[in-house]
This record gives C-alpha cells, sequence and structure tokens, in this order.
C-alpha cells in the first residue's frame, strides 16, 4: 500500500493533475468538434439525439440542443456562421445558428448521411449518404440542391481539395475512391484502395491522399497530381484513425486489432516504430506544440499520452468508460474526451514537463535518490544519501511493477531489464526504495 500510494504521489507531482474536469453530457457522445469563434466544444450525443454545446472558459455544459436520430458527422462553416449535424439514422442534415442554437433549415440527402465537406471555390456543401450510395451537392448559402451523384457503394468520407478542385469520396464496400470535378461535377475517375477503406487524410506537402485500410492492414497512397496508388503501406491489424504531426513529418495510424500505433516517417512512407497501447486503439490527436500523441484506448477505458519523439508512453489517463473521440483546443492546450459508455466529456489540460539544463526530462521527490545518467540507454546507477542496504523498486508508468534491485553501499545498477531478464522500452519509470522512501524518475531512451 505505500508503494502504491507513493507512485501515485510521484506521478502527481511530477507530472501535475491533467484532468482539469469531467462533465455529465447527454448518453453515447460520440464525436466532438472546437469551435475557436465561439469558445465551445459540440458534441454529439446519439442515443437521444441531441448536442451538447460546453463552454471552455467555464467548463460547463451549457445546454443540450436537439438534432436528429444519432447524429454523426459535425461540420462549422465560419462564413455563415452555421453548424451541421448529419443525422445518420433519420437521414437528415440539421442546419444550426451556431449563436442562437436555432434549427434554420434541415435537408434530405438521402438514407444515412455519413460525412459532410465543404468547397470554398463554389461555396458548395457536399453530403455522402452511405445507405443512398450518393454524392449530394448544396448551395451552402441557400442550401439549393445542386446535383445527386452516384458514387461506389457504401460513401462513408468525402474530401474536397482545395488546389485542384477535386472531390474525392471514399467507398467502403466498393473498396475505391469516386473522383469528381468540383467545378461541373462530372466524374474524374476512381482508384482502387484496400478492403474496407475507414478513414483518409491530405499530405499538403507532397500532395497525397493517405486512406487505412481496415481490411487489408494497410494504408493506401495515393498522388493526387494523377490520381494513381503509388504505394501501399504495411501498419498493423485493423488500421482505422490517422493523425499527423506537421513538426517531424509523421503519420501516426491507430491499429484497432493488434493494440498498437504505428508511426510512418512520410518521407520513406516507411514504418519507423510501432507503440503498444493496449486494447483497442480508436481516436487520436496530435499535439504538435508539446510534442504529444493522444490515443483513446477503448477496451482499457484509458487515454494514453506518448512523447512524438521516442514513441514512449508518459502518462495514461482514466477518462472514462470506452473514450472514443478527441478535440483539440490550441488557445488553451486543452484535450477534451467523449466517454461513451460513461456518457460524459474529460477536459485534458496539457501540463509542462520538468527539464534539467540539457533539455531532457527530468525530476526528483526526494535528494535521498540520485540517477546517472538520466535519461540512459543501457544502465543507470541509483546512488543513495545513506549506506544501508536498500530494497528498490522499479515500476513502469502505468505503475506495474518490473524489477526489484538491491543497493549495496549506497548504490545499485539497474540494467534496463524486467524481472524476466527481458530488456524494457523506452519510456518513463518510477524508482521507489525502502527504508527511506526515496523517490526518482528515470528515462530509458531508445
Amino acid at each position: 500500500m505505500k508503494s502504491a500510494l507513493l507512485i501515485t504521489l510521484l506521478i502527481s507531482v511530477a507530472l501535475g493533475q491533467v484532468i482539469e474536469a469531467t462533465i455529465a453530457v447527454d448518453p453515447q457522445p460520440l464525436q466532438l468538434l472546437w469551435n475557436h469563434q465561439h469558445s465551445k466544444v459540440f458534441c454529439t450525443c446519439v442515443q437521444r439525439g441531441r448536442l451538447a454545446v460546453v463552454d471552455v472558459a467555464t467548463n460547463m455544459l451549457e445546454r443540450l440542443v436537439v438534432v436528429g436520430a444519432r447524429p454523426a458527422a459535425l461540420l462549422y462553416d465560419s462564413i455563415t456562421d452555421r453548424l451541421l449535424c448529419a443525422n445518420s439514422y433519420d437521414s437528415t442534415v440539421m442546419v444550426i445558428d451556431a449563436n442562437t442554437y436555432e434549427i434554420i433549415d434541415t435537408l434530405y440527402p438521402g438514407l444515412s448521411p455519413s460525412g459532410l465537406a465543404r468547397n470554398l471555390n463554389w461555396r458548395r456543401l457536399y453530403v455522402v449518404s452511405y445507405e443512398a450510395d450518393q454524392l449530394v451537392i448544396y448551395d451552402d448559402t441557400t442550401f439549393r440542391l445542386i446535383s445527386l451523384l452516384p458514387t461506389g457503394d457504401g460513401p462513408i468520407a468525402v474530401f474536397w481539395h482545395p488546389t485542384r478542385d477535386k472531390i474525392y469520396c471514399l467507398n467502403e464496400l466498393d473498396c475505391n475512391i469516386s473522383i469528381f470535378d468540383g467545378r461541373n461535377h462530372g466524374l474524374l475517375g476512381r482508384v482502387g484502395t484496400g478492403m474496407l477503406p475507414s478513414n483518409m487524410w491530405w499530405d499538403p506537402v507532397l500532395d497525397q491522399l493517405w486512406v487505412s485500410n481496415n481490411g487489408t492492414d494497410s494504408l493506401t497512397v495515393i498522388s493526387c497530381s494523377n490520381d494513381a496508388v503509388i504505394d501501399s503501406v504495411p501498419v498493423g491489424i485493423g488500421p482505422s484513425y490517422l493523425a499527423y504531426h506537421a513538426g517531424n513529418r509523421k503519420l501516426y495510424v491507430s491499429n484497432f486489432g493488434s493494440a498498437t500505433v504505428s508511426r510512418i516517417d512520410l518521407n520513406t512512407r516507411r514504418v519507423d516504430h510501432t507503440i503498444p497501447v493496449g486494447y483497442l486503439p480508436g481516436a487520436l490527436l496530435v499535439d504538435s506544440t508539446n510534442n504529444r500523441l493522444y490515443v483513446c484506448v477503448e477496451g482499457d477505458d484509458v487515454v494514453r499520452v506518448i512523447d512524438c519523439p521516442t514513441g514512449s508512453i508518459v502518462r495514461t489517463l482514466e477518462t472514462g468508460n470506452q473514450p472514443i473521440a478527441l478535440a483539440w483546443n490550441p488557445v488553451q492546450q486543452k484535450v477534451y474526451v467523449a466517454n461513451h459508455l460513461s456518457n460524459t466529456l474529460s477536459i485534458i489540460k496539457t501540463t509542462v514537463d520538468v527539464n534539467d539544463n540539457s533539455g531532457s526530462f527530468l525530476a526528483y521527490l526526494e535528494t535521498g535518490l540520485r540517477p546517472y545518467p538520466n535519461p540512459f540507454r543501457s544502465t543507470v546507477r541509483l546512488n543513495l544519501s545513506s549506506p544501508r542496504l536498500t530494497s528498490i523498486s522499479i515500476r513502469n508508468a502505468l505503475g506495474k511493477l518490473v524489477q526489484v534491485i538491491t543497493a549495496v553501499g549506497g548504490s545499485a545498477t539497474w540494467d534496463g531489464r524486467d524481472r524476466n531478464g527481458k530488456s524494457v522500452p523506452a519510456g518513463i519509470y518510477f524508482v521507489t526504495c525502502e527504508p527511506g522512501h526515496y523517490a526518482a524518475i528515470v528515462v530509458r531512451e531508445h
């Protein structure tokens, strides 16, 4: 009990209280959208068909807006100051005034609308309908219906290319992408993906479209200049969500079936690191300012926080049951987490790590235990202020005991191995010793 308490205290002091608030919302929150113009977070709640509005200044639930049956996708139009909400069960798209939250129009794009996008050149709203297999085009000011275009089977997402003025519709069941001209809406072609494509992301630097293929455990890379497949990148089992780190040109993908996150170097188009994160990882979010990746681990009911340069888990946050969605507030440096089964929204306040003069992570709680070098690669020496025979416990970032060593004559050396003789991965480790209750944090690098 003393050890567990000491570890909890150590984490709290060294890393800070990062969960700032937990807000009760409507049952089964599903999607999040942070809105800078109004300083609000919008959260779709699917069971009762309502939209939760959270004030980010007060961390309070402001109101619940009735929007439709199973709201699935959100889009904010900053020009008209309207919020659009696609409801998959009643096949509607609600147009909401972002100031009064009144429903000012209702669109009927076909069965199960699943994705929204806007064309800023021609002021168009795009809606893909999953069961109707079509792309519906509206004037995004008057919402006049302009065109109905057949896509492939099961379109789940739509993307408008801002420089090439093309529309990409991702067809889950046909395993391809339908491409249309943004001006005259003509079909430009189709390009195949892997099986069961689930998400797509556009790389503006290399002008490439990346598609995660849940059924073939790979990412398809498409050149937007000629809409040809240029590569297929193998990742883990069941890749789903994608997140981009602009600072180091890395793409992260959560592998739902293999309990990992793959980190891809966008210059080489190859996985350069695989991160074990836990059971059923889903939504991802990159905080490029603090070099952190947030991962919803749905099966473990936690959010893992990963250091992007090292790929190591630095924090584990118990936000609620089945964390399913994330949103980033760059102004206040906050992360919002929708917890699907506990009907809550958690707010994570990012903190600044303690650093030594070299800029490496380092924190001491007591002067009685001095690790050197810290960070370390192969071995770390643990020097005690007392020469007494002392038992030293080493735990990982989850609080799990990985090794126990004995200090003789006031010092001990840890070779970075666990009790089974296996080398432990890079990351943060918490060191405590008895007697004396000295504590320290050591960091293992790659």
